[in-house]
């Protein structure tokens, strides 16, 4: 689906330049953003500045090995995925028995194992990044909490190199910063020499591979789903509170990222207090006698540090695997000791902890295993859905070289579309409009046709959008290979509700195919005689 789609375009070399085995991951940027344009993989409206480029050179080069290997097979790869899914569960019990020990280890990997924070990562064959992240991230940790224990040499360099590992996964191993900062906080005093030595193996590998991201000129630009702290400080920090505080709410609580209450005042400050006492309240509590490395303290502290990495993104289940990681540790150590510590009669306030906890063991051993399930289906079934939509329209006998989406209903209309028709791909793909309102074109000219909406914007814009955060002004004209984009009226925010259309050649050729989507799929659209419209209902 989607990303996996043009990073095999990509190997190929088709419908965009070619890329080599480690930069599958340069989705949009100077080289390809033209053709991306031309062909309709991206839609016309994206920032003229947009880029979108990962630096994750170890799954490029697995995403690589896979299309030499098996080319659009699916089965194989998914197969790697639950692999490296088994590694990471494995992992990450090492780390808990040697964080929080045997028994709270169990419990741990019983709730990382299942965490819903996995299910997109397993089915996604792009995001298999995760998995890689987390196997090699838990090794890590692992690693480290030994060397800065017996500090011996062996177990320092086993650390280094199991973080660089962890740094050629991509930019989720930053998080694993903040897991150190805790362990080191958590930790009994230690002269400043002794602790900046300890860290080295860890900390060096991390370095390295935040400079080269910024000396490679990686990182996102013009794209308000991704921000860049570097390229636009000002929208990454006015959007800092409310994706920090949804990662919280979705990490330790298993609150849906989308849920309304949680962007409601006053529960992003809540819960932004809320995870600022966890960190000070586990630290504080690790520093006056907890057992050596703070047992679970450091885990739950340190998945609150990790998320700052994190909000770079908008919030989502899929990017909170390292953050489940500490989160899952610390409630089994937490469940372990309460169990463990279980004595009757109760009083009030042990009898309030047994709530607590019951409440969070429900939510993670029982709810979040069937969230997800119900995840892992659901992104199954919704591209499916997908691909059965696109696989509706129906392609004359000969060549199609343009293509006229009058409607598009979802993102992934707009997104890719060319990388999954592949040898049917037309030249050009043009998404007129994206919305699922009733929507009017009217034909002009012979090469051109006016697109407008009655009740709403043609296609989504703002701080958020993926494509586009710059709004729109009556007169702006967009011109990619063969399209001029005249915007005719837009709405109080900058949204176009009117777009002049003009192409390059007549629209009645036998080689351009006019179609809208609808409520079962996409259909075909006659084109109109000049000076005549067609009203493409709900």
């Amino acid at each position: 689906m989607l990303d996996d789609l043009a990073q095999r375009a990509m190997i190929e070399g088709t419908l965009t330049p070619r890329r080599g085995p480690f930069n599958l991951y340069d989705f949009v940027s100077g080289d390809n953003r033209a053709d991306l344009l031309a062909r309709g993989a991206i839609p016309w409206w994206s920032d003229p500045h947009l880029v979108i480029r990962f630096l994750r050179p170890l799954p490029s080069a697995l995403v690589w090995l896979d299309h030499r290997l098996f080319g659009y097979g699916a089965y194989a790869p998914h197969l790697a995925s639950l692999l490296w899914w088994a590694g990471a569960v494995l992992a990450a019990y090492a780390l808990y028995r040697i964080a929080a020990g045997p028994r709270a280890a169990l419990v741990g990997v019983a709730l990382f194992a299942l965490s819903p924070t996995l299910a997109i990562p397993l089915v996604w064959l792009a995001n298999r990044d995760t998995l890689l992240t987390l196997t090699f991230g838990a090794l890590a940790l692992t690693l480290y909490v030994r060397w800065r224990r017996d500090r011996r040499w062996r177990s320092g360099f086993a650390a280094a190199a199991a973080f660089c590992a962890s740094a050629l996964t991509g930019e989720y191993a930053l998080c694993l910063a903040g897991y150190l900062v805790a362990f080191e906080l958590c930790r009994p005093k230690e002269s400043y020499g002794r602790r900046l030595t300890g860290a080295v193996p860890a900390a060096l590998p991390l370095l390295l591979y935040a400079l080269t991201h910024v000396a490679l000129g990686y990182g996102t630009t013009g794209s308000g789903f991704y921000r860049d702290p570097i390229t636009a400080p000002g929208e990454y920090l006015r959007a800092l509170p409310r994706v920090l505080s949804a990662l919280l709410a979705y990490s330790w609580l298993g609150v849906d990222e989308t849920a309304s209450w949680v962007g409601s005042s006053p529960f992003p400050a809540v819960l932004l207090l809320g995870g600022a006492v966890l960190v000070l309240g586990t630290i504080w509590k690790a520093r006056r006698g907890a057992p050596r490395g703070g047992g679970g303290a450091w885990l739950a502290s340190g998945s609150v540090l990790a998320l700052i990495p994190l909000t770079t993104t908008e919030p989502s289940r899929r990017i909170l695997g390292v953050t489940a990681l500490g989160v899952c540790g610390a409630l089994g150590f937490l469940i372990e000791k309460c169990v463990r510590g279980f004595r009757r009669p109760l009083r009030p306030l042990a009898l309030a902890g047994v709530a607590a906890v019951a409440i969070i063991g429900y939510v993670h051993l029982i709810a979040a295993p069937l969230e997800t399930r119900r995840l892992s289906r659901q992104a199954v079934e919704d591209e499916v859905r997908s691909v059965a939509g696109i696989s509706m329209v129906r392609w004359p006998d000969g060549p199609v070289d343009t293509t006229l989406v009058l409607r598009a209903n979802y993102s992934t209309t707009v997104h890719w579309v060319p990388f999954l028709l592949r040898e049917n791909a037309p030249n050009h793909w043009y998404v007129l409009s994206q919305t699922h309102e009733q929507t009017i074109a009217v034909r002009t000219s012979p090469n051109s046709v006016e697109v407008r909406e009655d009740e709403g914007a043609l296609f989504p814009l703002g701080p958020t959008d993926f494509f586009r955060t710059i709004p729109f002004k009556v007169g702006d004209v967009v011109e990619v290979a063969g399209l001029r984009a005249s915007v005719l009226g837009v709405d109080d925010v900058g949204r176009p509700l009117a777009v002049r259309y003009e192409f390059n050649r007549d629209l009645d050729s036998s080689d351009v195919k006019w179609i809208s989507a609808g409520r079962y799929g996409f259909s075909d659209v006659i084109p109109p005689p000049v000076g005549i419209g067609v009203r493409l209902a709900r």
